[in-house]
């Protein structure tokens, strides 16, 4: 604690004993001089200052000439005059000028002491007034900010593009409203386990990179949870000494501390804005600063919901008219192909086997299959049937799957590598239906491994706690991965790199997972393979299990992981 700033000017040193002595007993830091003009010059150089005491008459500068050019530089310290030689005009301009009082030698150490101590608490209460009209008026500043910021984001948001392309121009105005050194914005990625930077504004980009890096986990430090829940992790904004307020990202990543809100709308939560501290020493983040982020995140989840709206909007709209005309063609190529393939059957069945025609008229018959397959993915699309949902053990769906798959997994060296959860992991399912989604994942699988390789299929229970209460199954290859401009686009209807490949599996896949309710996604690596996620919500509650056929009424204690 910095004790009290007295400087004492007198010509006279024994003056300056007596004052010194009178105040020993208090927690004063004292500088004396006995010259005025050095003492000006000290006061000048050396301030702030609480206090100055001061000589009436001395050569060089008298007392009123030193109180008029203390109180021109600094109006706030308090000023107290004493002299030998008093008279009542003195006395009158010196409390005029804005002396605290005005002493007559020789005078007792009580009343210096008392004196000394009174205007010392007016420095005191004066420069706590000046600290609260100043932190109003910046508060008010920073209000008046805040609102023009939220005025202000309608229009910018409007223009916004995607989730991803929030404008530069809203984030700095953010960061300004609230004196903060950078602005961050994460978005949760489409498995929902990971939190990615997708804009920031004044962030260094060593920081952001670490922070691109690392990622934020959402089952690590207060952020994840807390988007997941919806609310808000308000934070020390200082060195962040507990480490348990602060990730250890964050941390690892430069940020001394951030001030995070939810984006969502309608209790649907896409990601956080997080306000960052990079410095030590900057002002502290208040309940109203909080409530303002929380305002800005509802308005930039609200942008981001509508902006998805419309984007369904248009997929619906896109998909509906290929699923007519994919409809029609597929009726007509059906009939098409059911004359050629029923001729074909019919010269096979009565041409020798050793005729030269017969091969020509088996790749016939080969290729008019693969077309019917091509004819019922189609159909598929255009015309998804709901799921029959059925007590359903996951695991023995995939296993259906290698099987049918397992003489292409050997032509071309792939291997399949099961991590099966410790007990049968039973889901409400349509397996007919799941079967075609695991089948398209492996194929996509093999294809990416011409040279051999090995498939994993994991599953494990999600936790129970929002927004996802059921299972996880990891289809993991070793394989050349997807370009990541690609990426976006492995779900869109006919997109496809393969030169063979009609587009439609992914898209038909993720259909299927929609209507269980699931969810269906991809992560990859390129040159060093790929994972799908399929997420599907578990058993329904033990009293609807039991209308439920097949609907194990037990649970097997939580345990690791099995190999199976």
């Amino acid at each position: 604690m910095d004790f009290p700033r007295v400087l004492v000017v007198d010509d006279n040193p024994s003056d300056l004993t007596y004052v010194v002595e009178a105040l020993s007993d208090a927690k004063y830091t004292f500088v004396t001089e006995v010259d005025s003009r050095r003492a000006l010059k000290r006061f000048e150089d050396e301030g702030p200052w609480h206090l100055v005491i001061s000589d009436l008459k001395m050569p060089g500068i008298d007392g009123l000439t030193l109180l008029k050019r203390i109180r021109a530089h600094d109006p706030s310290t308090e000023t107290i005059i004493m002299t030998a030689h008093a008279d009542i005009s003195s006395a009158i301009e010196a409390l005029s000028l804005g002396a605290f009082s005005y002493l007559r030698k020789p005078f007792h150490h009580e009343e210096l002491r008392h004196c000394v101590a009174r205007a010392l608490e007016r420095h005191g209460f004066a420069a706590e007034q000046r600290r609260l009209i100043k932190e109003l008026e910046e508060r008010d500043a920073r209000r008046r900010r805040e609102i023009a910021t939220i005025a202000s984001m309608g229009d910018m948001l409007r223009w916004m593009r995607s989730p991803t392309e929030i404008p530069e121009n809203l984030l700095r105005n953010i960061a300004i409203a609230l004196e903060a050194e950078g602005v961050a914005c994460f978005l949760l990625d489409e498995v929902g386990n990971e939190l990615l930077l997708t804009a920031h504004q004044g962030i260094p980009q060593a920081i952001a990179d670490k922070l691109t890096q690392r990622r934020l986990l959402t089952a690590e430090g207060p952020v994840g949870p807390l988007v997941h829940r919806g609310e808000l992790a308000l934070m020390e904004r200082a060195a962040c000494p507990n480490l348990s307020l602060c990730t250890p990202i964050f941390r690892a990543a430069g940020v001394k501390s951030p001030l995070c809100a939810p984006l969502k709308s309608q209790n649907v939560v896409f990601g956080c804005i997080a306000v960052l501290t990079l410095s030590p020493g900057v002002r502290a983040f208040t309940s109203e600063d909080r409530e303002f982020l929380e305002a800005v995140g509802y308005l930039i989840g609200n942008a981001i919901q509508a902006w998805r709206r419309e984007q369904q909007a248009h997929d619906a709209e896109k998909l509906a008219a290929v699923g007519e005309l994919a409809a029609g063609v597929a009726h007509e190529l059906g009939n098409v192909l059911a004359v050629i393939g029923g001729s074909v059957q019919f010269l096979l069945a009565n041409t020798d086997a050793a005729s030269p025609s017969r091969q020509y008229l088996e790749a016939i018959h080969r290729n008019v299959a693969a077309g019917d397959r091509i004819i019922k993915g189609l159909l598929s699309f255009a015309r998804p049937s709901p799921p029959s949902l059925e007590a359903t053990e996951i695991e023995s769906v995939l296993e259906r799957a290698c099987l049918l798959l397992k003489g292409d997994m050997a032509k071309v060296g792939v291997k399949a590598s099961r991590q099966y959860w410790s007990y049968p992991l039973q889901v409400l399912a349509d397996a007919q239906q799941m079967q075609q989604v695991f089948l398209n994942i492996l194929l996509n699988a093999i294809q990416a491994m011409p040279r051999g390789g090995t498939v994993t299929l994991r599953t494990f229970p999600e936790p129970a706690d929002p927004p996802w209460a059921g299972m996880r199954v990891e289809i993991t290859d070793t394989g050349t991965g997807i370009p990541e401009e690609y990426l976006h686009r492995v779900f869109d209807p006919f997109f496809t790199t393969k030169e063979a490949g009609t587009g439609l599996g992914l898209s038909v896949s993720h259909r299927i997972v929609a209507a269980h309710g699931g969810k269906l996604s991809v992560e990859t690596q390129k040159g060093r393979g790929t994972r799908f996620v399929v997420r599907l919500p578990m058993r329904p509650p033990a009293e609807e299990r039991r209308a439920v056929p097949g609907m194990s009424h037990s649970a097997a204690p939580p345990d690791h992981g099995r190999a199976a």
